[in-house]
């Protein structure tokens, strides 16, 4: 969005609480944001904005708040972006309600990300399982986005900085507002090294009612989610399901049975999610997601050729995988088109740098793997 008073009426009627549905109708109605900014609380409505919302905006109250965010982002050291600007992240327009603005403090790492979410008061499995799907992640260059809690979601970002991976934490407060407090180190870093994000005015306190509209931003934010440990009744599964409602590949870590920080991840996988046992499940799961997103937008596909004889021709047989040595094999499945690390790959697969090594160059030979940026790999067709 341009710069001057209409944007300024955007942010303003946005942080007087003013959904961005609300604010398109009203622009329709006074003609743009500026005159509806000027409104008065009796026209405002008769236009139809809900009586909450007048009493939040009307009087000078939307002026009065924007205002007030634009000096407190200011003096956080964070910015505010709106629908259009450059670094919107286009994944928040999939969402309903989309948010009207979001501030950010530090910078919106340009990489695919992966949620990752689960219990606060997890257990020392859960807690080292999410740590080391961070740094793996991280490893592959798929950045990770979480809450910033306590439990799962800190452990997940930090896994991610300690790889030195990009990272971003969803909160339920205002950018300027650490909490948990036990986190606020943790969100400095993140915010030093990756970003923190939020659709709510700086100077915003943590609330109930706000975590379940930050969920579903770290449900869009990311290509793919995975719940690590989740009791059957939790915040958890509010975001797995703004993952489904959005199309994303979601992903459960198993647990014992009995356990009630597996039961919801346990109800998860009952339900149709995937299996997480590492990276590589999340790697292929985000790559078999944007596949399925490229079909659902192809376009129509060209008339068939036809033979003299009016029939089509045969379709072409996938090209054949050689036949490959153990290592090999284990290796070239764990490759998918989102670059991996050789470490990731040895992790995974539990084999030594040397021999996966070895079995990268010879799948380089054959044409199976190529060479990605950041010395990463990815899986490549067999050659014809």
């Amino acid at each position: 969005m341009s710069e001057g008073p209409e944007r300024f009426a955007a942010l303003a009627l946005a942080c007087a609480g003013v959904s961005r549905k609300q604010a398109e109708d009203l622009a329709r109605s006074f003609g743009s944001l500026t005159a509806a900014l000027r409104a008065t609380a009796a026209e405002l409505e008769r236009a139809g904005l809900a009586p909450a919302a007048v009493r939040r905006a009307g009087g000078g109250g939307a002026a009065r708040a924007g205002e007030e965010a634009l000096r407190a982002t200011e003096a956080s050291g964070g910015r505010a972006l709106l629908p259009g600007d450059a670094g919107w992240p286009a994944a928040f327009d999939e969402v309903s309600p989309s948010p009207a603005v979001i501030f950010v403090l530090g910078a919106l790492p340009r990489v695919p990300f992966a949620g990752v979410v689960g219990a606060r008061r997890a257990d020392a499995y859960g807690l080292d399982f999410a740590r080391a799907l961070g740094s793996e992640l991280a490893a592959a260059g798929v950045g990770v986005v979480s809450g910033g809690a306590l439990g799962i979601d800190g452990a997940a970002h930090a896994g991610a900085l300690c790889a030195a991976g990009a990272t971003v934490a969803v909160l339920g407060c205002g950018i300027d507002v650490r909490y948990p407090p036990e986190n606020a180190q943790l969100q400095d870093e993140i915010a030093a090294r990756g970003a923190l994000l939020s659709e709510l005015p700086p100077g915003t306190p943590p609330a109930a009612a706000h975590f379940p509209r930050r969920n579903r931003l770290i449900a869009a934010l990311g290509r793919a989610l995975v719940v690590v440990r989740a009791a059957e009744r939790s915040g958890s599964l509010v975001t797995a399901h703004e993952a489904r409602k959005l199309g994303r590949p979601l992903l459960a870590v198993p647990g014992p049975a009995g356990d009630p920080l597996a039961r919801g991840t346990n109800l998860l996988l009952r339900e149709g999610a995937r299996m997480c046992e590492g990276a590589a499940d999340v790697l292929a799961a985000m790559e078999e997601g944007e596949r399925g997103r490229e079909v659902a937008v192809a376009p129509e596909p060209r008339a068939e050729r036809r033979r003299g004889d009016g029939s089509s021709p045969p379709e072409a047989p996938p090209h054949p995988l050689p036949p490959l040595p153990p290592d090999e094999a284990r290796v070239f499945d764990l490759l998918s088109a989102v670059p991996v690390t050789l470490d990731a790959i040895g992790r995974t697969a539990a084999l030594e740098a040397a021999r996966v090594s070895a079995a990268l160059t010879r799948l380089e030979l054959l044409g199976l793997a190529a060479r990605a940026p950041g010395n990463t790999f990815r899986r490549q067709d067999p050659p014809s």
